[in-house]
This record gives C-alpha cells, sequence and structure tokens, in this order.
C-alpha cells in the first residue's frame, strides 16, 4: 500500500544541536578580557576574544568602564546571531581569594560589575587554578610550579600530583628571570618540582 506523503527509503532528518552561548570574563590585578563561547552539545570553543583592557587597581569605576569596553569589543566582533546571553562565568585572580574563597571586600567588586553590565555571574574560577586543571587534562598529572605572569604582578602555585599545595604573589618590577627566581625562593620550599609551567595573557 502507498501511504500519502511517504516516498521509500526516507529518513528523519536528526535534530540540529542544540547550541547556546556565554560569557567568561577574565579578570586580573591589572587587565579585564572577555570571551564569547558556544557550546554544542557538550563541546565548547572561543567565538569571539577581546583584547586586554587595562584597569586601575581599587578603581571599581575604572574595573567597570574597561570591563564594558572588553565585552562590546568582543560581541562586536561576531558575525553571527547570538541572541542576547546574559550568563558569565568569572575568572579572578589568586589574590582575591583565601582557600579558594572569594575574599569578602571582593564580593562587592563583582556584584557591582556584573549588575552596571547587566550580566548574571553563574560562579567564579581562580585562574591559576584554571590552568592548572588544563595542564592535568592535556599533561598529564603536574608536578611543577605553574608561573602566570601579567603586567607587574607574577603568580605561582606548587602543584604535587595535580594538586595546588601552595600559591603565592609577586611583585614584578625588576629583571624577569630575576623575579621569576626571588618569587620561587619566597615559597620556601626546600623540595622543589622538576617542571616549571610558565604562562602569560
Amino acid at each position: 500500500m502507498k501511504l500519502p506523503g511517504f516516498k521509500k527509503g526516507s529518513k528523519s532528518e536528526p535534530p540540529e544541536p542544540k547550541v547556546s552561548y556565554h560569557y567568561s570574563l577574565r579578570i586580573s590585578p591589572e587587565y579585564v578580557q572577555f570571551a564569547i563561547w558556544i557550546k554544542q552539545e557538550d563541546s565548547y570553543q572561543i567565538l569571539s576574544l577581546s583584547s586586554s583592557w587595562q584597569w586601575t587597581p581599587g578603581d571599581l569605576d575604572s574595573l567597570v568602564a574597561q570591563a564594558d569596553q572588553a565585552l562590546g569589543e568582543s560581541s562586536a566582533s561576531v558575525n553571527e546571531d547570538i541572541g542576547d546571553p546574559d550568563q558569565v562565568l568569572l575568572g579572578i585572580p589568586v589574590s582575591w581569594t583565601t582557600n579558594s574563597q572569594l575574599l569578602p571586600e571582593y564580593k562587592n567588586v563583582l556584584k557591582t560589575l556584573t549588575e552596571s553590565l547587566d550580566l548574571k555571574p553563574i560562579g567564579f574560577v581562580v585562574t591559576v587554578e584554571s590552568m592548572v586543571n588544563y595542564l592535568n587534562a592535556v599533561d598529564g598529572v603536574v608536578n611543577g610550579i605553574v608561573i602566570g605572569i601579567e603586567g607587574q604582578v607574577i603568580e605561582l602555585a606548587m602543584v604535587g600530583q595535580g594538586i595546588i599545595h601552595q600559591t603565592t604573589v609577586y611583585d614584578h618590577h625588576g629583571a624577569l628571570v630575576e623575579d621569576i627566581a626571588a618569587a620561587i625562593h619566597s615559597l620556601n620550599n626546600p623540595h622543589l618540582p622538576p617542571k616549571v609551567y610558565l604562562y602569560s595573557w
């Protein structure tokens, strides 16, 4: 029997993968940077990344203004309709935390910042901790010192068996190699791991 509208061998079209868009905002002691991410099923990919915009440490108005510039830049470079995403994941410096918990004086900073940008924070990650998680994923279990450099700040994390055991922040004002050596020395740890991982923005 031939059924109306039925073609032999026809198959239903697979459903299109669900797509969503998300913001992330990386805050360092001197710079801010926005990214727009696209999520398809369980895969994330950066769709747009702003430049690093310098803000004045301790000046909340400066932080808001420069973050707004970074958001505008990242949005302007997108050539497709992403709707109006309003959720943002915040990346923050280790100096804003203690034991991976946000220090009280920065809670109002993040609240004012996200409200000024009309965004809803979905959480925060510490940048150096995110880098360690990434290295664990791509390089195996990390045993080393992870060093992040941006502007006049050096952040260090002592990592053993993939776990951060110690962090410190060091002001970078002299020769880079000498400052890194001084920062490592400030850890006051006689048993240094065999590797050093260096990253910069």
